[in-house]
């Protein structure tokens, strides 16, 4: 398993310009809100008084994968994802066509960001090349975040070392 260095470094390479930074810090969520409300109508069964639904599977799943790649990273995700997920079980308890509605406009919206801040960039997303990237990124965000009020410095040289500082760039035509 590749470190979380590894994983940092592989997927800052295609995002160090500061407007597709924005662009994800907005549509990550969107898209991770809405993945997790489609999910979360399936009702598969109860654990203990839990209903257990694939919402649920994916998101213990991405905070085990996050704890094996560093716990400081893992616990504040357990908060944000928990958010997320808090709020995807809400816009899932909505009428069908309104919990569809909100669903697919947050996933297209938010990938329509993406596609923005890569096209600002000038460099492809993660996802082409790495089937990783969707659970790598919101965890990248967060390492920005702290980066961004100076926590966890060690970790900041090692990744801008390899994918160089976030900048404003233009556009590589």
């Amino acid at each position: 398993m590749m470190s979380l260095t590894d994983r940092l470094v592989r997927y800052a390479d295609a995002h160090r310009d500061r407007r597709n930074l924005a662009a994800h810090f907005i549509g990550i969520p969107m898209i991770t809100v809405a993945v997790y409300a489609l999910w979360a109508r399936w009702e598969w069964f109860t654990v203990g008084g839990v209903l257990v639904t694939p919402a649920l599977i994916l998101f213990a799943g991405t905070l085990i994968y996050y704890f094996r790649l560093d716990w400081r990273f893992a616990v504040p995700m357990l908060f944000v994802k928990g958010a997320l997920v808090w709020l995807a079980y809400a816009i899932a308890a909505l009428p069908v066509a309104e919990w569809l509605g909100w669903s697919i406009g947050l996933f297209v919206a938010g990938w329509i960001l993406q596609f923005v801040g890569h096209y600002l960039e000038g460099k492809k997303p993660s996802i082409v090349n790495d089937r990783v990237a969707p659970y790598i990124g919101p965890l990248f965000l967060m390492a920005e975040a702290a980066f961004a009020v100076g926590l966890c410095p060690d970790l900041r040289r090692a990744v801008e070392a390899q994918a160089g500082p976030t900048m404003l760039r233009e556009r590589a035509v």
